[in-house]
């Protein structure tokens, strides 16, 4: 993140750095500076520009850094959980509803009683709660449901567990279900019953990138870097709904918003994109090209809606920038 060209990045990164060192300072230690991606920082600060420009909107002024280093840890976490064997955890949880009441209590102390949208903010803390617990929740509890790496083993591994049996890696055993007499009925019942969700899932997301979404999931390796559907809508979407969410109530009081959701779903492509990239050192040329379109659509579909909602801002084109940057290097190199 050297270049000139990444200004308001690197003064917002400068500023959340210094918190943390801060914050390591005293007796609750929080963030081991040395484990954190530049991605990690992106998201800090996409909150702090999402949230001051509610503050800003609202004549209210106030720093929202104790949720910035949460949102950092949480989506440090979420990238471990997905790629290795890290877990959200509750205690992040906690220390996400802890960092929540630091930055209201802080509000509190800034800005006079009688301000609507500090009273706002007060009144409507439990209903935020309220509203992103079980999203929370779906975080904490989801796991990757397909870790098998050949795709014959994922049909396998849908067959009913009293016809297989463990090895001593907690692996199915093949060899004792290809003995049985049931198994090739199993496991053609299986491929159907997965061709099945494939078809249903694809209906789900309206018919849209089809062809990108069905490669995906029936990818040999599916469900670690490039399982879409796990990254995409089990994890990311909830994971920058509750950020978008969080920035726009510590901005404004307001908890609730529909187009939050479609914005989330914006982001989420677009960070899975680079997240993707990052972690594989070479793509397939077909696939890359797959991978290329779907992001293209959601980086326009993304600008096109920071200006119909008037919610566009120099930080955040510097941020779309950034991982534009990345991603299109990134791509031409694979496409050599």
């Amino acid at each position: 993140m050297n270049d000139t060209k990444y200004n308001k990045i690197k003064l917002y990164k400068e500023n959340i750095i210094k918190f943390i060192s801060n914050q390591n300072n005293s007796n609750n230690p929080n963030i081991n500076l040395s484990k954190l991606s530049d991605l990690d920082y992106i998201i800090g600060i996409l909150f702090l520009t999402e949230m001051n420009r509610y503050c800003k909107n609202n004549k209210i002024s106030i720093h929202g850094y104790y949720l910035a280093i949460s949102f950092i840890n949480i989506f440090y976490k979420i990238r471990n959980k997905l790629t290795n064997t890290c877990n959200l955890s509750n205690s992040d949880i906690n220390e996400f509803y802890l960092n929540l009441a630091n930055n209201v209590d802080y509000l509190n102390s800034r800005i006079d009683s009688t301000n609507h949208i500090k009273n706002k903010i007060n009144y409507n803390l439990s209903k935020l709660i309220i509203e992103l617990n079980p999203i929370f929740l779906n975080l904490c509890s989801f796991k990757k449901r397909h870790n098998i790496e050949k795709e014959v083993d994922l049909t396998i591994s849908t067959v009913s567990n009293k016809s297989s049996k463990s090895n001593k890696n907690g692996k199915s055993n093949v060899s004792v279900m290809s003995n049985s007499s049931t198994s090739n009925d199993s496991i053609n019942s299986s491929v159907k019953n997965i061709d099945n969700l494939v078809t249903n899932r694809l209906k789900d997301t309206n018919n849209k990138n089809n062809n990108f979404n069905k490669k995906l999931f029936n990818s040999k390796i599916y469900c670690d870097t490039k399982c879409y559907f796990c990254w995409v809508d089990n994890v990311l979407v909830n994971f920058f709904y509750i950020l978008l969410v969080t920035a726009k109530y510590m901005g404004s009081g307001e908890y609730k918003d529909p187009n939050l959701k479609k914005l989330s779903e914006y982001y989420s492509n677009i960070f899975f994109t680079y997240i993707k990239l990052s972690d594989c050192e070479k793509i397939d040329e077909i696939y890359s090209f797959e991978l290329f379109d779907n992001y293209i659509e959601y980086k326009n579909k993304l600008n096109y809606s920071l200006i119909e909602l008037k919610i566009n801002s120099d930080t955040v084109d510097e941020i779309v920038n950034y991982l534009d940057n990345f991603i299109i290097k990134k791509l031409s190199i694979n496409n050599k």
